[in-house]
């Protein structure tokens, strides 16, 4: 794991315990999904992504979740690469 890894990945665990002491908020869903993509950890990432769009669903229906989806979208084509690419 080189430097950058490392920093992604304590930034991950931070943004884990946020999480589990103040709940599911957006900014802290987009940072553990953020971390997870930094980390290549795509599918986690992707999840991430489905969390943040269903609770954004959820508190603000009628809103747009554009980013978010966008994110997912790019997120699942690089999935999909990265595992073609890998065989």
């Amino acid at each position: 794991m080189n430097a950058q890894e490392q920093s992604y990945g304590e930034a991950l665990s931070k943004y884990e315990r946020v999480k589990q002491t103040e709940g599911s908020r957006a900014d802290v869903l987009y940072g553990i999904a953020v971390c997870q993509y930094k980390l290549k950890d795509y599918k986690s990432a992707i999840v991430g992504c489905s969390d943040i769009i269903s609770n954004a669903t959820k508190d603000h229906p009628g809103r747009s979740v554009s980013a978010s989806v966008t994110l997912q979208i790019f997120l699942n084509a690089k999935l999909i690469f990265y595992t073609e690419y890998n065989k």
